[in-house]
């Protein structure tokens, strides 16, 4: 067993230090860009699809802080694309059960979880205080929402879209063009012409 260092992290068979969790970063990345992920505060808002793979990815590079969001449960339908869903977890929340998988990786990691729909009038106060934002909720006109919120405060947001064997990430700057001009959307719109664009057949 070795301790080194101040903090820990316990498992069933001992005790293993955050710097061997993560040592074979080493290389890749520098000991100051890996605490840097240690002390990063990512804000995750959907646990599903894509949330949960980017969770437990960003865990597994060690990002030592996360806030998730969500107020849906697992159910069998989700089984064959959500990489936190397992037998052993459905009916449970989709952020608890994530925050279980970040913790079984790292148990240093400093998790919070939200099992609720925040209100777009609190989006704000949500993302204060983050460094990083993954709106991935299923309600894509929400997700904008959380990326206007993102923008407003100053806070890099990360747009990912799987589609089949490719996908699309981008990663938003407050400088930089908004998620609207990014993808030919009409600017500005509220969150209920939002939500009817999307529902609209093509």
């Amino acid at each position: 067993i070795r301790n080194v260092g101040s903090i820990v992290h316990r498992t069933h068979g001992g005790t293993m230090h955050y710097t061997d969790l993560f040592s074979r970063n080493q290389g890749v990345l520098s000991p100051a860009q890996q605490q840097r992920l240690r002390d990063a505060r990512v804000l995750i808002l959907g646990n599903g699809g894509i949330g949960g793979t980017e969770a437990l990815s960003l865990a597994r590079a060690g990002v030592g802080n996360f806030t998730l969001v969500d107020f849906d449960t697992f159910e069998a339908t989700n089984m064959n694309r959500q990489m936190v869903c397992r037998e052993d977890n459905l009916g449970l929340n989709k952020a608890r059960a994530t925050a279980r998988e970040i913790r079984a990786v790292n148990g240093t990691a400093n998790v919070r979880v939200v099992q609720r729909r925040v209100p777009l009038d609190e989006l704000d106060a949500l993302v204060d205080h983050h460094d990083l934002v993954y709106p991935a909720a299923d309600d894509f006109a929400y997700s904008i929402c959380l990326f206007r919120a993102a923008r407003r405060n100053g806070i890099p947001a990360i747009l990912a879209v799987p589609s089949g064997l490719w996908a699309m990430v981008s990663l938003l700057e407050s400088d930089g063009p908004t998620l609207e001009a990014l993808l030919g959307l009409p600017q500005d719109l509220p969150y209920p012409d939002l939500k009817k664009l999307f529902e609209e057949p093509l």
